[in-house]
């Protein structure tokens, strides 16, 4: 992801498999991204949430750890999609952090 801060734009690198590995790049408002990414962010704690509350769980790790050594029987399933949520938080944290980062040492 490159960041321009005189246009205020992120461009964005899409990777596109067709019969080869094409690049694209796109222009996208910053603003406009980081509103997207807090929305998704929103959504992905939502789904997180819903799942521990149905477990009666406060703690993903916890739940993880109880799914992972059986303490909570037939709770695999939602022990993979709670550590798939959590890690594409974390992706999204990192990106924006990349972003603040960047703009931080451009001043």
């Amino acid at each position: 992801m490159i960041h321009d801060l005189n246009t205020k734009y992120l461009y964005l690198e899409f990777f596109i498999e067709l019969s080869e590995l094409k690049m694209t790049t796109i222009p996208v408002e910053k603003e406009f991204l980081e509103e997207l990414v807090g929305f998704k962010l929103k959504y992905l704690n939502e789904e997180m949430e819903k799942i521990l509350e149905k477990w009666e769980y406060d703690s993903s790790s916890k739940f993880l750890e109880d799914a992972k050594d059986g303490t909570i029987e037939e709770a695999e399933n939602d022990a993979i999609t709670l550590k798939h949520l959590i890690d594409q938080r974390q992706k999204l944290l990192n990106m924006k952090k990349s972003w603040n980062s960047m703009e931080n040492s451009d001043k």
